[in-house]
């Protein structure tokens, strides 16, 4: 039991003796949970109003199609040799 008040002693004085190092971590926690409640929040209200405009189209079901994309346009490259190259420099 000595030791467990021992070690809340250490704690504590270790705290005041860092005090703007504890308050500057404090800080950042309560920012850190603060940021991630206020970005849960946004998401689950943005995705109510998703669901809103959807439920005043009228209808219950949404079908969503893939479509292929187009193809990519290939570029056809040139290859040049060493001697190509140095005698475009050398002009």
């Amino acid at each position: 039991m000595g030791k467990i008040i021992d070690i809340i002693l250490f704690a504590l004085h270790s705290l005041s003796a860092h005090f703007v190092r504890s308050g500057l971590t404090m800080l950042g926690i309560v920012f850190g949970v603060c940021s991630v409640s206020v970005m849960l929040a946004i998401q689950a209200g943005a995705s109510k109003e998703a669901q809103e405009k959807l439920s005043i189209l009228g209808s219950n079901n949404v079908i969503i199609n893939s479509v292929e994309p187009a193809p990519r346009m290939i570029l056809s490259a040139e290859i040049f040799s060493f001697s190509a190259i140095n005698s475009i420099n050398s002009e």
